[in-house]
């Protein structure tokens, strides 16, 4: 596999990149997702499960680990989308990773 991937190679450069099959498959997904996304393909193609489902689940979990402190009401609206975004990519990430270990 890290034939096909490169990126996900051992590199002089990133010394402390594993090499692993868990990291390239990781890779291997990651380099799709974007190059997909680089295609302009609509998010409720890239995901097969509900955005709005999804985006109210991650705002719901960055409430309840802002805590007792509640720096999620103090949040400016980027940095609320910012990580929302992250937690939807992070996601799919996963679940393309179980997807694809299944041979799906």
């Amino acid at each position: 596999m890290a034939d096909l991937f490169p990126d996900a190679s051992p590199d002089e450069d990133f010394p402390d990149r594993p090499d692993h099959p868990d990291f390239r498959l990781l890779s291997e997904i990651v380099q799709d997702m974007d190059a997909q996304a680089d295609l302009g393909v609509p998010l409720d193609q890239l995901i097969d499960f509900d955005p709005a489902s999804l985006f109210y689940l991650a705002d719901q979990r960055l409430i309840r680990v802002s805590g007792t402190t509640r720096w999620y009401e103090t949040m400016s609206p980027r940095l609320r989308q910012a990580l929302i975004g992250f937690y939807l990519d992070a996601f799919s990430i996963g679940i393309g990773f179980e997807r694809r270990r299944r041979g799906e």
